[in-house]
């Protein structure tokens, strides 16, 4: 899957300053950052490697306005036989500094940045979330961008892995039907077996949550993240 425009991201926010007025704080404070985050940092580095147009600044490369500076700002684009300005949009408060560069730069919030990196929902993908307890979402703030994506709370209870996933859109199921479309459905649950979801989806297909989005955003099951 290829974003719809290239990404740089740089983990510059995750350090804490537990060791100090040491030789070795460190190296001390960037293992207990790599503990206390790995599971995040091992969910950026498959990012990394599943889609194209990703390069993700481990920690500890420095904070992201300066590292735009020195190595990620590019100035001038040579593809294809033209030549284009560099520019970026990007969701730190100092990001203007590489304008000293010459490139038009904006500081923008994080969910728009995210809608337009992401892209949309493709209109025959029906979302479903349907959490055992809102509470972790809501005062995550997680909720907000997932609404943002589409993936608004349809209830809560079991209800999309039992079959209860009610109807798809007429002209999806027309064109399923008449064209004998191999239909998907993806899910962060269990009981994968053909039908289960819905009885147009032949196949279906168990995953993470994060999976799950990427999926949904890709519209197609038929790319290997």
């Amino acid at each position: 899957m290829a974003l719809e425009v290239p990404v740089d991201l740089v983990i510059d926010h995750s350090v804490q300053a537990d060791v100090v007025r040491a030789e070795n704080a460190l190296l001390a404070n960037m293992e207990l950052e790599f503990k206390r985050n790995k599971e995040r940092f091992s969910f950026l580095k498959w990012g990394s490697s599943a889609l194209h147009n990703v390069l993700v600044g481990p920690p500890g490369s420095g904070i992201v306005h300066q590292v735009n500076l020195e190595y990620l700002g590019r100035v001038l684009f040579d593809k294809e036989g033209a030549l284009y300005s560099d520019t970026v949009v990007g969701t730190d408060s100092h990001k203007t500094m590489v304008d000293a560069l010459g490139i038009a730069s904006w500081g923008v919030g994080g969910i728009e940045a995210e809608a337009t990196t992401l892209g949309h929902v493709k209109p025959w993908i029906k979302t479903s979330l349907a959490p055992g307890s809102g509470v972790v979402l809501q005062n995550s703030d997680l909720q907000r961008c997932l609404d943002h994506l589409g993936y608004n709370v349809i209830g809560y209870g079991c209800i999309t892995r039992i079959g209860n996933s009610g109807d798809f859109d007429e002209s999806v199921a027309s064109a399923i039907t008449e064209n004998d479309l191999v239909a998907a459905a993806m899910l962060s649950g269990n009981w994968n077996f053909e039908g289960r979801v819905h009885p147009l989806t032949r196949e279906n297909y168990l995953a993470s949550p994060p999976v799950v989005d990427v999926y949904t955003l890709a519209g197609t099951v038929r790319q290997f993240f």
